[in-house]
């Protein structure tokens, strides 16, 4: 089964506001912009994210407030330690809110950011 592409989509409260913290800090490309939602495009893997507004979607369940993106994170591998220690550093001169700080962990270099809506993004890379 040849996969092309990846997209996964989460409710949040305001998809505007996380669509842009994906493309003004993280480097996604914006792909979609509505009042309902946004559609963001990690430029070089096929990786795709869509955020929709609670409810907006004919096809998703209606959700729970409390379960919008409860426990969500999303993962982004770097190819290495020296990768994320520079993407630290660069969210860190942006005043991007670090949630988890930079460190090792069983065998993995990682750090933890916050988008608005609750999502988490790890940049790991394994040493």
């Amino acid at each position: 089964m040849p996969v092309t592409s990846v997209l996964v989509s989460f409710n949040v409260p305001s998809p505007l506001e996380t669509g842009r913290f994906f493309t003004e800090h993280l480097d996604f490309e914006p792909v979609m912009w509505e009042e309902s939602g946004a559609v963001v495009a990690e430029p070089t893997t096929g990786f795709n994210l869509v955020f929709i507004g609670a409810g907006e979607s004919p096809v998703s369940p209606q959700p729970h407030p409390q379960d919008l993106v409860a426990g969500s994170i999303v993962y982004l591998t770097l190819e290495t330690t020296k990768n994320v220690d520079a993407e630290h550093d660069r969210l860190m001169t942006r005043a991007v809110p670090v949630t988890t700080p930079l460190q090792d962990f069983d065998g993995t270099r990682m750090f933890q950011v916050t988008a608005p809506g609750g999502i988490v993004v790890e940049f790991s890379a394994f040493e």
